[in-house]
């Protein structure tokens, strides 16, 4: 099974998906420093032919980047 990150701006080795596998009982633990303006990003794994399934039952994450010009919009923050 692998990882797949959307929308977060990263070299491809550090992207996850099919070329990043992880086997059963093995781990991968990617550390970078997300700088990029403010977007909203997501993460899936991506076994082979369930990736679908997978999202479709919640498994699958959310990172929410702000940056100080997002701060400055008159948007709720709470």
């Amino acid at each position: 099974m692998s990882s797949h990150w959307h929308g977060m701006h990263l070299p491809a080795a550090m992207v996850g998906g099919p070329h990043r596998m992880v086997p059963a009982g093995g781990s991968w633990a990617p550390e970078r420093t997300i700088a990029q303006p403010a977007a909203t990003l997501w993460y899936h794994p991506h076994p082979h032919g369930a990736t679908e399934t997978h999202v479709r039952r919640g498994l699958a994450g959310l990172f929410l980047l702000d940056d100080a010009e997002s701060a400055a919009l008159p948007l709720p923050k709470t």
